[in-house]
This record gives structure tokens, sequence and C-alpha cells, in this order.
């Protein structure tokens, strides 16, 4: 009997997770509209980001099953630090999105990204500012409405 290595945990672990956002992002992006009468709707880029991200997980999953992975451990305490931080941001900004509206949810989606880099004051700005491009870029540029607050932004 031939001694297999196991399976590496880490990468298992790993190509689930992205399965799992994938399938996720692509089952909420099928409630938006795919087409609009200018062309692609607001559903059409998530559907296929997530679409190529669900390949990229089975890719993964394919390689860490045939033993190709060269994950060996789990990342050290800093680096799992980064990744609760981006998770959990995005976590937030899904559910601030619907409560404030899209300006809001992204400045301060931005705001925990680059308060660790620049001053609030310009984190802050940089924050809002391109909150403010984005919103209008695809409500007025595209035509794609996008969560606003009882306010309207």
């Amino acid at each position: 009997m031939q001694n297999r290595p196991g399976i590496n945990t880490v990468g298992l672990s790993g190509a689930i997770s992205v399965l799992v956002v994938g399938l996720v992002f692509f089952i909420y992006s099928l409630q938006y509209p795919y087409e609009s009468e200018l062309g692609p709707g607001p559903g059409m880029m998530p559907v296929w980001l997530s679409g190529i991200l669900i390949i990229l997980g089975f890719a993964y999953l394919y390689s860490v099953l045939k033993g190709k992975d060269s994950a060996e451990k789990w990342p050290e305490k800093k680096a799992r630090m980064e990744m609760g931080l981006i998770l959990g941001n995005m976590a937030l900004f899904v559910a601030l999105l619907p409560l404030i509206g899209f300006n809001l949810s992204g400045t301060v989606f931005l705001f925990v990204f680059l308060r660790r880099a620049y001053p609030w004051y310009k984190s802050l700005a940089i924050s809002a500012g391109a909150s403010i491009f984005l919103f209008l870029l695809f409500t007025e540029g595209f035509a794609s409405p996008l969560p606003v607050n009882m306010f309207g932004f």
C-alpha cells in the first residue's frame, strides 16, 4: 500500500471559499437586468465576473485535489487580520448599501482602506470624491440606477 499524502486543507478551504463567494455573487447578480435599452444592463458585469470566479475556484479545487497546490500553511496572524479587515469591510458595504445608499456606504468602504495610508481628512476627501464620481458615472453616464438613501444620494 502506497503512502498517499493527504489533501491540503489550506488549499481546500481556500478553493471552497472562492467557490462560495463566486456562487453567492452569481446568485445575487441574477436579480439585476442583464440588458437595458442602451445595451448592457447592471447585471452583466457581476454575472460575468462571478462566473469567472466560479470557474477559477473549480480550477483551484482541481489543482488542490491533484496535489499541485503549493500552499503549505495558514497565513500568519497579520495576514489573517488583513483578510478579516477586507472581508469585514466588504460585508459592511453590502449591509449598509440598502440602508444608507451607494454614496455613503462607498465612502465608508473606501475610507476604511485609505485611512491606514493617509490622514483622515485626505482619506475622507478621496473616499467621498470617488464615491460621488462613480455614482454619477453609473447613474448619469450609464443610466444604471444605484441604491440611494432617504435623501436621494
